[in-house]
């Protein structure tokens, strides 16, 4: 008979290997609920605007206008090293970014569509480069998926991506510390 070896808990689930080896979801959770201090960073195509992650909304920008400001992301001040060494520094425990905001862009590549950083100037995988650096140096990757609004007053909404907390899971970002 064939097994599986047990995987081995990511670096920031020190002291909760056991409750990992049994349920890697509990685990997380209660690891969060420990963690008390991090980091929530807002980050995506309103970043360009400096005006908030709820513009589109807030300043009823027509979505063919906001989708446009997709040509001039190039994430040129996004650094995971540093964000990562800021959060460290401050001594908090976990790093969370805004994987995909409401607005429908997402900050990783996603076969749902075209409305993601790497389509776009940046080229990049802001959540991969992130969750490197967090494997690497230590604080818990965590990650916030804004959910595609059903409601018609959420007309607003540029792109819906459905299935990218999924995808994140299949592209190796699974092993955040708390997802929203």
């Amino acid at each position: 008979m064939h097994t599986t070896p047990p995987v081995a808990a990511p670096s920031y689930l020190a002291g909760h290997e056991t409750l990992y080896a049994q349920d890697p979801k509990a685990a997380a959770l209660e690891w969060f609920c420990q963690a008390d201090f991090g980091l929530f960073l807002h980050y995506g195509l309103y970043s360009l605007l400096g005006r908030g992650e709820w513009v589109m909304l807030r300043e009823a920008i027509p979505v063919a206008e906001y989708e446009q400001l997709k040509g001039r992301f190039t994430a040129s001040r996004f650094d995971a090293d540093c964000i990562t060494d800021l959060a460290l520094q401050a001594e908090m425990r976990y790093v969370n970014i805004t994987t995909r905001h409401h607005d429908g862009f997402c900050l990783f590549e996603t076969a749902q569509n075209d409305y993601h950083s790497m389509a776009s100037p940046a080229k990049r995988d802001l959540v991969g480069e992130l969750a490197a650096q967090c494997a690497r140096k230590g604080p818990g990757p965590c990650g916030h998926t804004g959910q595609p609004a059903p409601r018609p007053d959420h007309v607003w909404q540029a792109r819906p991506c459905r299935g990218s907390r999924s995808e994140l899971s299949r592209t190796g970002r699974s092993r955040r510390g708390a997802a929203w």
